[in-house]
């Protein structure tokens, strides 16, 4: 099966990247004049201002400020701008502090950065960061409007020291206000299990943190040792799961798979389908658990199962946030990031701002342990849907 390999549950720097050459622009661009063109229309003010006006822009202020104006233009949520200097400062820091954290992952929504999960026993979980609030500042430096990526390099530039940070828990998912409060976490290499499992009552539990290149691995191994007699069905439980990787998700969700479309990719050029046909590592029944923070390529793992017929979902309605980011450099340095494609589920839905619908919906599902009554009985409801 083909990979993508796009990292979109932190950012997508890595995801699209490179310049079109002439040719390639030319084929791309349609004959343009004053009246559809905006580089025309800049062209003659500033052309107006370079023969008859005392003052002369800034170029680099000017090209800031035109460029993110252009971007603000398209309501594209995602679409951001990198001057050479942050673009080059962004690429070396992503290359040198990619592990380096205060015990929790974030993901990218509407100018801020959510965290996506806390890790449990972790510094951050003592002191009360919840998943869902958002970073407001680190050291006092506003970090709103902010990347992933730049806020998680933020972080890591600290390793080995400790950080002030300033969350806002929001009156309402992703939300633009609520309670503020500020910490201390001290800054460390995290060591954190992405796969955990456990067994009780017949039922073998499943948690994947986020996808990533070894999740597959990791999965299928952990399945073929839990596939006994003893285990009646798998649970696998993707709450706050930021998605991170698409081709761990897509490896993942076709181990249980024997044939089937397990996404849909549209861009510009397109639709292209991403399936599967192989055997599956298990023939019990899979139980999806899932909530608001399940996101991106999560979200394409749970579709591929459940619109599939392979698995029923319980909890809240998932992110829907199911779109590509990708990181264009360009030629007068800095680089432009923009969405480049959308997931379609193998029923025909986008995922954007729809998300994925829970078969028996569970409310404040996030806190919710295996055991509780209320998640324990939609767990028991949805093996039956599962078996069907």
């Amino acid at each position: 099966m083909d990979s993508l390999g796009v990292n979109i549950g932190l950012d997508s720097s890595s995801a699209i990247t490179g310049s079109l050459s002439s040719s390639e622009a030319t084929s791309k661009t349609s004959v343009k004049s004053v009246y559809n063109s905006i580089s025309k229309r800049v062209d003659e003010v500033e052309d107006i201002l370079s023969s008859n006006s005392f003052y002369s822009p800034d170029l680099d202020k000017a090209t800031q400020q035109s460029i993110n104006s252009i971007l603000e233009s398209t309501g594209d949520p995602y679409a951001k701008y990198f001057n050479a200097q942050d673009y080059s400062k962004l690429i070396e820091e992503s290359k040198s502090n990619q592990y380096a954290g205060a015990g929790f992952t974030l993901n990218e929504m509407n100018g801020k950065c959510y965290i996506a999960d806390v890790f449990d026993d972790s510094e951050a979980a003592v002191k009360g960061v919840k998943t869902g609030d958002y970073i407001k500042s680190i050291n006092g430096a506003n970090q709103l409007n902010k990347s992933a990526v730049e806020v998680t390099n933020e972080i890591g530039n600290n390793s080995g020291k400790s950080i002030v940070a300033t969350f806002v828990h929001p009156l309402s998912s992703y939300g633009d206000t609520g309670e503020e409060y500020t910490v201390n976490l001290s800054i460390s290499d995290q060591d954190v299990q992405n796969v955990t499992s456990s067994v009780s009552d017949g039922l073998a539990y499943i948690n994947i943190h986020q996808f990533n290149d070894e999740t597959e691995s990791v999965l299928s191994a952990l399945v073929k040792e839990l596939d006994t007699d003893d285990v009646s069905a798998f649970v696998i439980d993707v709450r706050s799961n930021p998605g991170d990787y698409l081709s761990g998700a897509l490896d993942s969700s076709a181990l249980f798979l024997n044939s089937g479309t397990l996404v849909t990719i549209e861009t510009t050029e397109g639709n292209s389908d991403r399936t599967t046909e192989g055997q599956t590592i298990t023939s019990k029944p899979i139980v999806l658990i899932v909530d608001s923070n399940t996101s991106a390529a999560a979200e394409v793992f749970v579709a591929s199962l459940h619109d599939n017929n392979r698995a029923a979902v319980v909890g809240h309605k998932t992110a829907g946030k199911g779109t590509v980011a990708a990181m264009r450099e360009l030629t007068f340095g800095g680089a432009v990031r923009y969405t480049a494609a959308r997931y379609i589920t193998p029923s025909g839905n986008y995922i954007q701002d729809n998300g994925i619908s829970p078969d028996i919906e569970v409310s404040d599902v996030s806190d919710l342990s295996y055991d509780d009554a209320t998640l324990s009985s939609a767990i028991d409801s949805a093996v039956g849907i599962a078996s069907r």
